[in-house]
């Protein structure tokens, strides 16, 4: 009776095919070693490579599978860390400064940063701007070059047209050679020449009037210079007849009242 109790307690009710599958443990990389990324993907590697082929043991429990994909994720690279824009502006602000001081420091240092930072958009709204405009300027130049070249052909082609004219003696009509939409403009122009010759007495009285005017201030220019003259002329006889003159007699001619007649 012992030994049947013994048999059944050391008889396993299923059959053991081997040892538990455990799953890899990566190791995670210190700071200190500098092949602790190298060692972390290899183990990563190892692990997805043991995954995906056939496993002999039993499959894991839910409790065993999160152990697993947490000793996994240990050795993961994380992400870089999002630039801080407030720790560079406070980079060079020493903490032992007054609390006034460091917030004129900072706000300095933003206003420095905002500055260059609307200095480069400036700078690069230009250089956007003198794109477009040496772009349209080649464009209007290719356009105008077209319309040249497009007028120098049909120029061309009325001259050969006129040429073979000549040449066989055959009267051509002026309206089937003017191709061109410029025509219907130039021949709507005004008559320049008969307006000129109607207008001609107005523009010989007026002719006449301006050099009659020209003749008057000749006139009086020829005058003004004679009047100068005969004014300095008289000064010096003047000078010269009161050198003569004893200081005396200037005095009491000068002292003399005048007649109130």
């Amino acid at each position: 009776m012992v030994d049947k109790t013994f048999n059944k307690r050391c008889t396993p009710t299923s059959p053991l095919p081997g040892p538990p599958h455990k799953s890899p443990r990566t190791q995670s990389p210190t700071p200190d070693a500098p092949g602790g990324a190298a060692i972390t993907e290899k183990a990563m590697a190892e692990q997805t490579l043991e995954g995906s082929g056939p496993s002999e043991g039993p499959s894991l429990s839910p409790p065993g599978r999160r152990k697993s994909w947490r000793r996994s994720t240990i050795g993961r690279r994380s992400l870089p860390a999002l630039t801080n824009p407030t720790r560079t502006l406070c980079r060079s602000i020493s903490p032992s400064l007054p609390e006034q001081e460091r917030l004129e420091k900072l706000m300095e240092a933003s206003m420095k940063s905002r500055t260059c930072n609307q200095n480069g958009a400036v700078w690069l709204k230009r250089y956007a701007v003198e794109g477009q405009l040496s772009n349209f300027q080649q464009a209007e130049s290719d356009s105008w070059e077209a319309l040249l070249t497009k007028h120098r052909r049909k120029a061309e082609a009325l001259a050969s047209k006129v040429e073979q004219g000549q040449q066989s003696r055959v009267t051509l009509d002026p309206a089937s050679l003017s191709q061109s939409s410029q025509w219907p403009l130039i021949q709507r122009k005004p008559d320049y020449h008969s307006l000129l010759s109607r207008q001609e007495p107005a523009l010989h009285t007026i002719r006449l009037v301006i050099e009659t005017q020209c003749k008057i201030v000749r006139k009086l220019l020829s005058i003004q210079e004679h009047s100068q003259l005969l004014v300095k002329e008289t000064s010096g006889r003047l000078e010269a007849g009161f050198e003569d003159l004893s200081p005396d007699l200037i005095r009491n001619l000068v002292a003399v009242p005048l007649s109130s007649s």
